[in-house]
């Protein structure tokens, strides 16, 4: 457990706890902090980040397997499908680059806040 899941445990069931005995006593506080956390477990469950999702290739390829990774002479950890052939550059850990023959990138996806894939650029006007 981290840090700031902790402050949201405290805050979310402590909080629940508080007003429970507040308005009813300790069984209201013990209720309230049963409240609060199952408020806190919905709201997490709603908001999760999809960190385990793999970007996808133009022929629909997208998981780790379908891609390897290969040298390149411009830039480094380019991924191939192996599928269709392409080459793609992940830059930052969000932005799935499309590597075009003549040695340029071009933005094909990037990954949102909460860590869905997104079209970028014309792509995301042609679909």
């Amino acid at each position: 457990m981290t840090l700031i899941e902790l402050l949201l445990l405290i805050f979310f069931a402590g909080g629940g706890a508080i007003i429970g005995a507040d308005l009813v006593g300790w069984v209201g506080g013990v209720v309230g902090a049963c409240l609060g956390f199952a408020l806190l477990i919905l709201l997490s469950s709603l908001v999760r980040r999809e960190t385990n999702q793999w970007p996808w290739c133009r022929c629909g390829a997208n998981e780790p397997e379908g891609f390897r990774l290969v040298e390149h002479q411009t830039y480094d950890y380019v991924r191939q499908c192996q599928r269709c052939g392409l080459l793609y550059l992940m830059r930052k850990g969000y932005i799935w680059d499309e590597v075009l023959s003549d040695g340029s990138r071009r933005p094909y996806i990037r990954r949102g806040f909460l860590g869905k894939w997104k079209l970028v650029g014309s792509d995301r006007r042609s679909s």
